[in-house]
C-alpha cells in the first residue's frame, strides 16, 4: 500500500498542499494576508465613508443650488411683475399727462378763438363807426349849406344852458 501510495500522483499533490499550508502557517502568511485584507477592507471602508460624505455634500450643494435657483426664479418673477406694474403706472401717467396737455391746449385754443372773435367784433365796430362817421361827414358835406350850418349852430347854442344844467 505504501508503494501504491507513493506511485499515486494524488498523494504528491496532497502532500505538496499540506507542505505549502504548513509553510504558510509557519511564516504566518495567513495572518499577514488577513492583516492585508483587513487593511484593504479598512481602506475600502474609509473610501466608502469618504464617498458617502462627498455624496452627502454633493446632495446638500445640489439642494442648496436648487433652492437658490427657485429663489432666483421667484426674484425674477417679482422683478418682472414690478416692471410690468411700473410700465402700467407710467403708461397711465403718460395718458393722464397727455389728456391734461390736450385739455390745456384746447382751452388755450378756445381762449384764442374767443379773443380773436372779440377782436374781430371790435374791428368790425371800429370799421362800422369809421364808415358811419365818414358817411355822415359826406352827407353833411353834400347837404349842408352855410345858412343851414348857421341855423344848427344857433339852435345848439340856445340848447346849451339846458344841456349844462343837467338834463
Amino acid at each position: 500500500m505504501l508503494e501504491a501510495l507513493l506511485n499515486d500522483p494524488t498523494f504528491y499533490v496532497a502532500l505538496a498542499f499540506f507542505v505549502v499550508l504548513g509553510a504558510l502557517a509557519y511564516l504566518r502568511v495567513p495572518r499577514r494576508i488577513l492583516g492585508l485584507l483587513d487593511d484593504r477592507a479598512a481602506a475600502i471602508g474609509a473610501e466608502l465613508d469618504a464617498a458617502q460624505r462627498l455624496r452627502d455634500e454633493a446632495e446638500k450643494l445640489r439642494d442648496e443650488y436648487r433652492q437658490r435657483h427657485a429663489d432666483a426664479e421667484k426674484q425674477a418673477e417679482a422683478i418682472v411683475a414690478d416692471a410690468r406694474a411700473n410700465a402700467a403706472r407710467l403708461a397711465e401717467e403718460a395718458r393722464a399727462a397727455l389728456q391734461a396737455t390736450v385739455e390745456r391746449r384746447t382751452r388755450q385754443a378756445e381762449e384764442r378763438i374767443t379773443r380773436a372773435e372779440a377782436q374781430m367784433v371790435d374791428d368790425v365796430r371800429a370799421a362800422t363807426i369809421a364808415l358811419a362817421v365818414e358817411a355822415a361827414r359826406q352827407i353833411v358835406v353834400d347837404t349842408m349849406t352855410s345858412e343851414r350850418a348857421d341855423a344848427l349852430i344857433d339852435a345848439q347854442i340856445a340848447d346849451l344852458p339846458q344841456t349844462l344844467s343837467g338834463s
